[in-house]
């Protein structure tokens, strides 16, 4: 069994808090619209407080945790919600591989807007998207999909 840190349970404590705050009053609503307001209210909240930023080095902006401090988060947001533990973790896989390509110029260039960004309601970086074009895909008179 792993010993947690005083750091890494006021961590976990922290992000058990804003999942029974911020996520689980929304579940049901998220999991009957995923597309509606509730999403973007989440999204601007999870902000605000650094759910997004927590896998971001201070130095850019965002708060230096850990990987481990970062897989206790997720966990308690998923326990409140597994969809919108995905939600705010989908943002680190997009981050980390610009962290960790150790390229200053592409890290400059996107890490700190983003993190500055972030943390603005209704920024460009989240403004809802219009809804996709919804043509079916063209099958083949089996019904199997045309490859493309």
């Amino acid at each position: 069994m792993i010993e947690l840190t005083a750091e890494q349970h006021e961590i976990q404590e922290w992000a058990r808090d804003f999942a029974k705050r911020a996520i689980a009053p929304r579940a049901l609503e998220l999991d009957k619209r995923p597309e509606g307001p509730a999403r973007w209210e989440l999204i601007r909240e999870g902000a605000k407080a650094g759910v997004f930023s927590s896998n971001i080095p201070e130095a850019l902006g965002g708060t230096a945790r850990d990987l481990f401090s970062g897989v206790l988060i997720t966990e308690e947001l998923a326990a409140a919600c597994a969809g919108c533990a995905v939600l705010f973790g989908a943002s680190a896989l997009g981050i980390t591989p610009i962290l960790l390509s150790l390229e200053i110029d592409k890290i400059l260039r996107f890490i700190p807007p983003l993190v500055h960004n972030l943390g603005r309601p209704m920024s460009r970086s989240l403004r809802p998207l219009p809804p996709p074009n919804r043509v079916p895909a063209p099958t083949s008179s089996t019904g199997i999909p045309k490859p493309g």
